[in-house]
């Protein structure tokens, strides 16, 4: 989310400023249904030894006003041994038309679309089966302040995006997978400065399916009764043929 975002550009700049390393941590987490919809969750950290710089952020009135500036989001003070930031949850109904689900909205510009598509998903709905698609470019040494290359941009922020789907994966280049194939995690440190988020899934579309199954067996069904009807229909008639011989 943007305040989130703002969270992290202020500590970067600040963490840079005193050539800390990985004093900046950044993780998105987004859960995806089977119905297209998201749940994603943003947490950005610093270091505790640099919270004196941006303690104002996390203090329980800065989020509450946040809290009051976006009632569709959930803010939270977030702490984890020894970095604290803040935590923002919300969700995104039908990620294909909604337009926070598109480049440079809910993300961060370190993640950014490597399509032509200015959507972070790509879905591709059929009748029984919908595809969907995420090829994204993950980098962390491109300074905000003058859009090129900066190393120390890179040492300052540890990140790690967590996208959980529906189903296992026909395609993925996560650095691990976990959850019996559901979760897939992208790990960024200084030794990936640029690396590329791909994750290719498929969903059955299950309505569909039933809908059709109902329909073959009431086609079935009918075509029975039919057929029955028919054969009692000419045994009737042959029936009174032989009575009339």
């Amino acid at each position: 989310m943007f305040k989130v975002k703002h969270f992290i550009l202020l500590s970067l700049l600040i963490a840079v400023s005193f050539c800390l390393t990985g004093c900046v941590k950044y993780e998105v987490n987004i859960t995806l249904d089977r119905n297209g919809n998201a749940q994603v969750t943003d947490i950005g950290l610093i270091s505790d030894e640099l919270l004196e710089f941006v303690g104002d952020k996390v203090n329980p009135s800065n989020i509450e006003k946040m809290q009051e500036e976006n009632p569709d989001v959930t803010f939270e003070k977030y702490e984890d041994e020894g970095y604290t930031g803040l935590k923002a949850m919300y969700a995104v109904k039908n990620i294909d038309k909604n337009e926070l689900f598109k480049q440079g909205t809910i993300f961060n510009d370190y993640v950014k679309s490597n399509t032509d598509s200015d959507k972070m998903v790509n879905v591709h709905k059929g009748l029984f089966v919908t595809n969907y698609e995420i090829d994204w470019i993950v980098d962390y040494s491109i300074s905000p302040e003058t859009g090129k290359r900066d190393t120390d941009f890179l040492k300052a922020v540890k990140s790690k995006i967590v996208i959980n789907i529906p189903a296992k994966a026909k395609e993925n280049n996560a650095t691990r997978v976990e959850n019996d194939g559901h979760t897939y995690v992208w790990v960024y440190d200084t030794s990936t400065p640029e690396n590329s988020i791909i994750l290719k899934y498929s969903v059955f579309n299950i309505l569909n399916i039933l809908l059709c199954f109902l329909l073959i067996a009431i086609f079935a069904v009918i075509s029975i009764l039919l057929v029955r009807k028919n054969a009692k229909n000419n045994n009737e008639h042959a029936n009174t043929n032989n009575e009339e011989e």
